[in-house]
């Protein structure tokens, strides 16, 4: 059964067209690296919702002009992109930390 109730307002949150584009390849990155993993049904969709995220934002960060670009995510596409950036927070915690 489809809930047609209102859910509230969809969060809106501004990016730079630089942290987009860093997101993006950490994206690349993180894809590639689940490619080398087992392939399980777990990491088969792990796989799937990753480049799915990847391939829709380089789609709108490539095009011309550049429109305002806009991301809608599922709850489980949030926590993929979550895990994907994860590693490259803890690493520039670690270097702000060694200065």
């Amino acid at each position: 059964m489809v809930n047609n109730k209102p859910q509230g307002p969809i969060p809106h949150m501004p990016f730079d067209l630089s942290e987009l584009q860093g997101i993006e390849r950490v994206l690349w990155g993180y894809l590639h690296y689940l490619r080398r993993l087992p392939a399980s049904p777990k990491n088969v969709k792990r796989r799937r919702s990753v480049e799915g995220i990847q391939q829709r934002l380089a789609a709108q960060l490539s095009s011309n002009p550049r429109k305002d670009i806009q991301l809608f995510l599922t709850r489980g596409d949030l926590e993929e992109l979550l895990e994907a950036m994860r590693p490259r927070v803890a690493q520039r915690d670690e270097s702000k930390q060694a200065k």
